[in-house]
This record gives structure tokens, sequence and C-alpha cells, in this order.
């Protein structure tokens, strides 16, 4: 087989045969015990070497796995499969002459600017450049986001920028999720050793599991405390419901943008990784690589809300991840608004009592539907409201007993919200029906948050300064996973030192770049909401302008007068421009003088009725 396959590409790996073994993986033992060193190989060094790393799945009789393979630039993939393996791994080979196997080959690809110009969709550019026109405009033209302030509320016109009060910090959340994610989805040395025995190894993962199980009720936290308008302020009910719809319209619309920035990003990214798809590694998770594809495929709107509209009351775990998964917290995000912003503005127009009453209202219905066979749309829906129900209870009590004595506002802010959480959680306990504890600790979870929020504010005021981070920490959670996906697959594939240091060094490192992609974007959101503003103010003073027609006798005495709206005049003439333009352009093709008279046709149609309107 070797002799068939010799010529060009045997050679050249007999030339520089040290450096191509070094840069692979290696088949090391005796028959029967055979194991693969440094699986993962180098494909950096390879290429800056003059070589071409490659991806394979070795599957024969005998061993079956993954392995990185440094070959020639001169091989073709017939000649890595049939003779290039069997020399690399000789003494594997010789050992067993009977041996039957496949590979499958994946190259590795190092990223360049001549591969980003010939591989990356057309709108990439266009799209980049808007993205960084929004991001200086945010940034030069739009005030701080310390000193935001909703401006809805006061009466002005301009967007309003809502912000949660009483939430715990999401970027401690963020920095914990950031620990969990860099411990279980790193390439460890002894991984397997390392998630079983190490304490450290436990505690980074304790951390992330308990930091993405609490998201859910610091985004229900985030949402409650920017729709619910503080009463003390006497505002009236429909000024207050006002507000409260402000708030929650443009947090949807930062949602939606945060959703398909990142949407967009993955549908750069993932053309351009070439990742090991043949590892089943614990660091790697299950089914990530699938749907990061599915990602790239599928439309981008499924980046909003899997399933349409139906999504908010029936999806999944496996519908969740089933595409663009970097995405799966700002999805949850704007399912849990769309759920609870019905019962948010019943609580802003009259009051949080009206909130719970119809949260508690929903959730019974739920359960109402759930005898009658719609189990499906039941679980989550119902986990939700109840979290709605904590969170606006939570809301109300951090708000109260502002002109109250202090022991008042301890009962109202410390005493009443933890007996609310104690008995939620007692409950829970003591029930048997796992549909019920499962609605007592989605209950119970806002409280105990904001009761812990609101206790480590009091003993440590340094605690809120965590909060300066919050406004880029929501747009930073897509990134955490799919920085530590392009780490892991592609700009690092190879195993690292397990130690205290090196945990921080890469934990502290991927907080701070997903911190910065946050920023970014986050600015970006806020040149946006300038853009916007300034459009709409462009619009109406145009709508306010009028043009002034008269028609006057010799003495220039008026007749008549009239006075038309400008945007109209300015559309007609548009349209009159471009029918001119396609007429000129088509003049020249005579055969085409039937297209050309339709299109005139049509225009003038068009203006008569446009000028009807008028």
């Amino acid at each position: 087989m070797t002799a068939h396959w010799g010529g060009a590409c045997v050679a050249a790996f007999n030339e520089r045969n040290n450096f191509f073994k070094t840069q692979s993986a290696f088949i090391w033992g005796s028959e029967g015990h055979w194991q693969i060193l440094q699986r993962e190989g180098y494909p950096t060094s390879c290429l800056s070497g003059g070589g071409r790393f490659y991806f394979a799945n070795l599957v024969s009789t005998v061993l079956s796995s993954d392995m990185g393979v440094c070959a020639p630039v001169v091989c073709s993939v017939e000649e890595i499969m049939w003779a290039l393996i069997p020399e690399l791994h000789y003494r594997f080979f010789y050992a067993h002459p009977q041996l039957q196997y496949a590979v499958q080959l994946r190259e590795y690809r190092a990223f360049s600017w001549e591969r980003a110009h010939t591989d990356f969709v057309p709108w990439v550019w266009p799209a980049a450049a808007a993205m960084l026109m929004l991001i200086m405009t945010g940034l030069f033209c739009s005030p701080r986001p310390s000193s935001r302030s909703s401006s809805l509320c006061n009466g002005s016109s301009t967007l309003p920028q809502p912000r949660a009060r009483m939430a715990p910090p999401r970027a401690f959340a963020l920095m914990s999720m950031t620990i969990g994610e860099v411990m279980v989805h790193t390439r460890w040395t002894s991984y397997r050793w390392h998630a079983v025995r190490s304490n450290l190894f436990a505690l980074g993962r304790s951390m992330g599991t308990v930091s993405r199980h609490m998201l859910p009720s610091i985004q229900i936290l985030g949402i409650a405390g920017s729709a619910l308008c503080n009463r003390q302020e006497n505002h009236g009910p429909l000024r207050r419901l006002r507000c409260s719809v402000g708030k929650l319209a443009v947090l949807g619309a930062e949602l939606c943008f945060t959703s398909l920035v990142w949407a967009g990003a993955a549908q750069v990214v993932q053309p351009m990784l070439s990742v090991n798809l043949f590892a089943r590694e614990a660091w790697l998770q299950s089914g990530w690589t699938e749907s990061m594809v599915a990602c790239v495929n599928d439309p981008l709107p499924d980046a909003l809300l899997v399933g349409g509209f139906s999504g908010i009351f029936r999806i999944s775990s496996a519908e969740e991840h089933f595409a663009c998964p970097h995405v799966v917290t700002v999805r949850g995000e704007i399912r849990a608004l769309a759920l609870s912003a019905p019962l948010f503005m019943a609580g802003a127009l009259a009051g949080p009592e009206i909130a719970m009453v119809a949260s508690i209202t929903s959730i019974a219905c739920f359960l109402f539907f759930a005898e009658g066979g719609l189990q499906n749309y039941v679980e989550h829906p119902v986990a939700e409201l109840a979290a709605v129900t904590g969170a606006v209870l939570a809301a109300s009590t951090a708000n109260a007993g502002g002109r109250q004595n202090p022991w008042s506002q301890v009962f109202c802010r410390l005493v009443l919200p933890g007996s609310c959480a104690g008995a939620c959680a007692a409950a829970s306990a003591w029930s048997a029906d796992a549909v019920f504890a499962s609605v007592a600790i989605a209950a119970a979870s806002p409280l105990m948050l904001s009761l812990a929020w609101q206790v480590a504010s009091t003993v440590w005021p340094g605690w809120l300064e965590l909060c300066s981070l919050d406004w880029a920490a929501r747009a930073a959670l897509p990134a955490l996973p799919l920085l530590v996906f392009f780490v892991e697959g592609y700009a690092e594939p190879h195993a690292k030192w397990f130690s205290p240091y090196d945990v921080f060094v890469r934990a502290a490192g991927t907080f701070a770049v997903c911190l910065a992609a946050g920023a970014l974007l986050e600015a970006a959101w806020r040149g946006a909401l300038v853009v916007l503003s300034y459009a709409a103010a462009i619009g109406h003073t145009l709508c306010q302008v009028r043009l002034r027609l008269s028609l006057e006798d010799a003495s220039g005495t008026s007749l008549l007068t009239a006075r038309v709206p400008a945007v109209p005049l300015l559309l007609l003439s548009c349209l009159a421009a471009i029918g001119v333009v396609i007429a000129i352009g088509d003049s020249k093709a005579p055969h085409q003088f039937g297209q050309v008279h339709g299109l005139a046709a049509v225009a003038l149609k068009q203006i008569g009725m446009a000028a009807d309107t008028v």
C-alpha cells in the first residue's frame, strides 16, 4: 500500500519525519495495550513549520479514536489516509498486518484576511461598517450608562433607558458562569482525574451551575425593577403605564438587538473555524458543533425565540439548544419579558397587588389547562409566572418604607420577603407534588435573591460597585460560550496544565474579553438609540414643514392660497426621478420599449394616486 501511494508525499515525510511526528498524535504501546499520546497534536506549530494539519478520525478493528495529523503540503487526502498514516504509526500497523481501518479527515486552516475576504458572505463588511459607526456614535454622542434615567416618567419625549434598581448584579452571575465555563470546557491535562478528585474543579463547576440556575431569577428581577415605576413619585396611573410600556418596549428592543447581533456573529465566525468534529471529550458540550452549524443554516428570527409565538408557552430543552446555543440566555430573557409584560403593565397601572393577583390567576389557568391534556404548555410558563409573582413582591417591598421609621423599613425590606421565601421553600420541601414544589421554588428564588441583595448592599456598600458593570453584562453573556468554543476548538486545541494560577488567568482573561465585547455592543445599542432619536426628531420636523402656494393677479393680490405638506411632494419627486432614470437607462434598448412603457404607466398611476391622496 505504501509503495503504491509512495512518491512525493512519502518522500517529503521522510525528509522531515521527526518534525511531522512531534506535531502529530502518536500511537504507543504493545499488542492489546495501545494508547494515543498528545492526541490533539499541535496545529499552530505544524502550520508555522510549513506543514498542513488535519483532525483525523481513525476507526479500525483494534483501535478507534480521533487524533491530530501533521502532513507535508504536497500530500493529498488519499495519500494521507492510505500512505502517510501507516507510515506515521508504523509500529501499530506493523503489529497488525491484517488491520482493517478507515479514516476521516478535516483540515485545520489558520485565519487570514485573504481567506476572510473570499469566505465571508457579502453582507459582512457593510454590517461591520454599520456596527462601527453605531459604536462610535454611542461612545461619543450618548451619555454614559451611569447617568441614564428614564425620561418618559418625567414627561420628556426621548427614549427611555431601563435599568434595574433592586436586582442582584448581573456581572456577579457572569463572573461565576465564566469560572464554571472555563473549568468545565477547557482541555485540562488529566481532565477526568481532576473532574472526579480536584476540589478546585468541583468548586468552579458548582459556581457555574448555581449561577446558571440563578440567572433567570436575576432577569425576572431586572424586568420587574424596570417595569414597576415607583409609586412614591405621585404619578398618575396612565403616566405610570406609559412609563412601564416605554421601558418594556426599549428593553425588548435591546434584547432583540443583542440576540440578532450575536447570531450574526456566529454566522460570520462559524464557517471560518476548523474545529475537531470527531472529539468526544468531556470538555466539548454535547451537540454544540451541530447547534452552531444549525445557527448558520437556520433563519435569523430563530435566534429571538425558537418556535415563534408558540415558543412563549411551549419549549423543550432540546429545542432551546437546537440553534445558536450561545444566545440561550438572551432568548430566555426575551421569553420571560413576553410572558410577564402584561402582568407588569397591570401592576404599573393598578399597583403591584393587581400584578400578583394576575400572576396567581394565570398560574391557576395553566394548571387547569394541564388537567385537560396541555401538559406540554405548562412546565415553563407556570414556573416563570411564579417567578414573576415573587419578583413583583420583591420589587414592591424593596420600594416600600421610604418615609417610615427604620423598623418599618427593616420589616418591609427584610422580614416580609424573608418570611415569604421561607414559606415557599418549606412548601416545596414538604410537598410530594413535583409541580407544586417547582412552582414554590420558582416563586422563592427572586425573593431570596432580592433579600440577599438587600443584606449584602447594607452590610458592605462596596458590593454596589459591581453594579457599575451591569450595563455591559447582559450583552456579554452570549460572548462567554462563543469565546470558550473559539479558544478550545480553534485557537488552542491542545491540553493545558491545571493549576490554580492557570485557572485564575484563563477565567480573568475570559471575563475581561467578554465584558469588553458586551461594552462595545452596549455602545452600539446606545448609538442606535441616538440615531433613532434624531431620525424621529427629523421626521417630526419634516412632517410639520408646509409649502405655501398662492395664485396672484397682476396687482399682486392673492386669489388662492394653499399650504401643501412637503413630505408627499418629496416622495412624488423621488418617484418621478426614479422613473426618469429608468426610462433613460432603458431608452437605448428598443426591444424593451414595451417594458419601459409599462414601468412608466405604473409610475404615472402611482403618482396620480398620491396626488389624489394629497
